[in-house]
């Protein structure tokens, strides 16, 4: 019997979500990289962080054979029909 490695918490933004938050006007919003929400400084992220493909070859790497993805709580989108509806259904 083999074992299978799980990764339970990682977050990563598939395309259509960055999109949405390019999108947006209002927290949460990306400006480029730039993550702004509300309550909080300007935070620079890695678009590497959130590459799929290499995401999944470091898990293999890892030895990891399944990763459960979930949304970052602190963006707040849970609240945001508009980005539920376009990317979180999509996306997740």
């Amino acid at each position: 019997m083999s074992t299978v490695h799980i990764d339970i918490h990682q977050h990563v933004w598939p395309d259509v979500l960055v999109e949405e938050l390019r999108r947006r006007s209002q927290p949460p919003r990306l400006d480029g990289w730039t993550l702004l929400t509300s309550g909080e400084p300007p935070f620079a992220v890695n678009p590497a962080d959130h590459d799929v493909g290499r995401r999944a070859a470091q898990a293999a790497r890892d030895g990891v054979g399944r990763v459960v993805i979930g949304l970052s709580s602190p963006l707040g989108i849970e609240y945001l029909a508009s980005m539920i509806q376009g990317a979180g259904a999509a996306g997740y």
